[in-house]
């Protein structure tokens, strides 16, 4: 009987060894005490990407409300105007005990139009404040304020905020002539105003109604 040839790489007699590779999952790598240890992947951490609709996700993505200002309970005026204390002045000519001393040449818009007087007011203080307010419905009037014949106010509009304009009075200047001009009647005509003297304890009301061929002319006197 003739045996068959062993194949290459085996021993008569003995079992041939296993050729394929193991699993790579138990692949295992030898130690000196002969046990065999499974290497397990290192654990990946999730990956987190951008999602786009975040973005534009009211809900999702953080809102920032913008911060408005609350309104002031008192606003403050639109403007401010004070006359400085005056040198001593000379008296008036015309013999009526004031102290005056205007500008030599009036403007051309007190020479054209009518200057009636509508109000003429005795303090007995040194200063006095003006606050000058629209008068009725806020129709857009505008004035311009003189003061002794020199322009005070120039082309302000009245409003609900007042127009304040302070002035000084004793021995030495105890007179001022204030003079307002209507810039237009509004939408509304005339132009009327409405201006709160305020004289130490004592508050005035004066209502000024003024016209394109007629201003409007408040005195102001100091008596001690």
């Amino acid at each position: 009987v003739t045996k068959p040839k062993p194949k290459p790489g085996t021993v008569a007699g003995t079992t041939p060894r296993r050729t394929t590779p193991p699993h790579p999952a138990t692949h295992t790598r030898p130690h000196s005490d002969s046990t065999a240890v499974a290497k397990a992947a290192p654990p990946q951490r999730p990956e987190t990407k951008h999602n786009p609709a975040m973005a534009h996700n009211p809900v999702a993505a953080p809102t920032h409300k913008p911060v408005t200002e609350k309104p002031e309970k008192n606003p403050p005026p639109i403007a401010r105007f004070t006359m400085p204390h005056a040198p001593v002045r000379p008296t008036d000519s015309s013999g009526s005990g004031m102290s005056r001393h205007f500008a030599t040449i009036p403007p051309p818009v007190l020479k054209t139009r009518a200057n009636p007087v509508v109000r003429t007011l005795t303090v007995n203080v040194n200063e006095v404040t003006l606050n000058i307010y629209d008068d009725g419905v806020i129709d857009h009037d505008t004035i311009s304020v003189y003061l002794d014949n020199k322009l005070v106010i120039n082309h302000a509009m009245l409003t609900d905020r007042p127009l304040v304009l302070t002035l000084h009075l004793d021995e030495a200047n105890d007179y001022h002539e204030l003079v307002m001009v209507a810039d237009n009647e509004g939408e509304i005509p005339p132009n009327t105003s409405l201006m709160i003297v305020k004289a130490g304890d004592k508050e005035y009301e004066v209502r000024v109604t003024s016209t394109e061929q007629k201003n409007a002319v408040v005195q102001f006197k100091y008596s001690k």
